[in-house]
């Protein structure tokens, strides 16, 4: 973790001021609903997502313990992604 190259791209969707440049966020875990209300109200036909290109990434029933994910690493990734953050809503959690 420590020469973690995260793929930060928020300057694609934020002004240098930290504006948003899009219209709308949407949070991966929501993206085949809202992905689908975006394109009903383009009026874009839209049958979902058929390709789960992440639907195994996911380790089920594995803490961060079990994944080696310390306290430190969580903190590092919450903050090189915090723009993104605070647009997507998401909050850091060190229970």
């Amino acid at each position: 973790m420590e020469l973690a190259n995260f793929p930060v791209d928020a300057d694609k969707y934020l002004d240098s001021a930290g504006a948003l440049l899009v219209d709308k966020i949407i949070n991966y875990e929501n993206l085949d609903a809202e992905l689908g209300d975006i394109m009903r109200t383009l009026a874009v036909p839209f049958h979902g997502l058929n390709i789960r290109a992440k639907a195994g990434y996911r380790v089920q029933n594995l803490g961060e313990a079990e994944l080696g994910i310390t306290i430190g690493d969580k903190i590092k990734i919450y903050d090189a992604f915090a723009a993104s953050n605070r647009l997507a809503g998401y909050k850091l959690n060190i229970e």
